[in-house]
């Protein structure tokens, strides 16, 4: 049944900050991570009883009980002893982060925290094998290659991952593992086109698994001007539909 699974991305976020959380559920709604949040602990019990989430978000300060006693009442239930709760909060006190990791809390971050921050304090208590930074679907035009490489054939192809490090191409024919080559990626806007030489760490041939085929580039050698567009393209993409005001730096 449904009620005793783990919803794979699901993210219940406990604040009753509705700013804070409009900003996080922002953010990780472009990555695709199905939040849902609520503005008590008592409300955050009633929503674990009808399911498992991937992740709880909590604050310390809440309405009437407050997080650390949130983490108590998950840690006691057999049914959710192994949820990772992730203190996300405002409160910068040691002595509140020493309380809050005896009750039984995963991780203590201190909010509003980085895009990149907040994903990889998600990432270390959900994955085997974490991100650090973050990855983003989007849909972009890229060429590999260029004109004059001998035994390669130029090609047009789309991206539909990326993050400050790398990206992943969708193409039926991959290159091989550690192929190195130039790339136009078309990140479109005011930020047009950046050149950089990426390396293929990984590919996948054919549909398998659900992978859409293709191959994983690390970005080897990039001018800093042009990650910086990278990030900014990232930053933007996350942010949409977050008013002005509440957007990082």
């Amino acid at each position: 049944m449904e009620t005793q699974e783990r919803t794979k991305s699901l993210i219940l976020s406990v604040d009753a900050d509705c700013v804070s959380q409009l900003r996080t559920s922002t953010i990780l709604q472009h990555l695709e991570y199905h939040f849902f949040p609520v503005k008590s602990a008592e409300d955050a019990l009633l929503i674990l009883q009808m399911t498992v989430p991937r992740v709880v978000l909590s604050e310390i300060h809440l309405p009437k009980m407050n997080g650390i006693d949130l983490v108590k009442h998950v840690r006691k239930d057999q049914r959710t002893t192994n949820v990772p709760v992730i203190m996300y909060t405002t409160v910068k006190d040691p002595v509140y982060r020493q309380l809050s990791q005896q009750a039984g809390a995963t991780a203590y971050l201190l909010q509003p925290a980085h895009h990149n921050h907040l994903y990889e304090a998600i990432q270390k208590v959900t994955e085997t094998t974490p991100r650090q930074y973050v990855r983003l679907t989007t849909f972009l035009d890229v060429i590999v290659g260029k004109e004059g490489i001998p035994g390669h054939v130029v090609s047009r192809e789309k991206v539909t991952a990326i993050s400050e490090n790398g990206m992943y191409v969708y193409t039926q024919k991959p290159l091989l593992f550690g192929t190195v080559l130039p790339y136009t990626l078309f990140l479109g806007g005011q930020e047009g086109s950046i050149t950089f030489e990426g390396k293929v760490i990984y590919r996948h041939e054919g549909v398998s698994g659900g992978k859409q085929p293709g191959m994983g580039v690390i970005f080897s050698r990039i001018q800093p001007e042009d990650r910086d567009a990278i990030k900014d393209f990232i930053l933007e993409r996350l942010m949409e539909g977050m008013p002005l005001t509440m957007r990082e730096p």
